[in-house]
């Protein structure tokens, strides 16, 4: 049974297959769910729902230590707006999805007993790289 330990996390350019392993990260969420639709009619009288547009993205924490690669290219990609290439997998030949994103949160904790920390949240995007599910082995 894979744990959260098997969790993969890549990272490339815009438009191109993320091949890049980002080791500077640890709590990866993968916050997978659906978009609802409301198809009631006055014949049903009771509210009806149906799923619309899936919904992917990534949340995960990791060292806010500047010379790190990883850090830089979320960094960057935040501070510019420019998009990134993401694959997030549950293991290294799990399901998950790869997409050109938005880096939409990159916010730093400061815990008085701990290391710096950047909690990250990043969104499909509209790019070269489209958003896809990956179903794994």
């Amino acid at each position: 049974m894979p744990v959260g330990w098997d969790a993969k996390l890549y990272r490339g350019a815009a438009g191109s297959e993320p091949a890049t392993e980002m080791t500077n990260t640890r709590d990866i969420k993968l916050p997978f769910g659906v978009s609802e639709a409301d198809i009631s009619t006055r014949a049903n009288r009771i509210e009806l729902t149906d799923v619309a547009m899936l919904q992917a993205g990534v949340d995960f924490d990791m060292l806010w230590d500047e010379s790190d690669a990883d850090f830089a290219a979320i960094w960057t990609a935040f501070s510019t707006g420019a998009s990134i290439g993401i694959k997030a997998l549950g293991k290294a030949t799990g399901s998950g999805f790869k997409s050109d994103c938005k880096v939409t949160k990159c916010e730093a904790a400061l815990d008085l007993k701990g290391a710096r920390i950047a909690n990250v949240t990043i969104k499909p995007t509209k790019g070269t790289l489209a958003a896809q599910m990956v179903t794994g082995s």
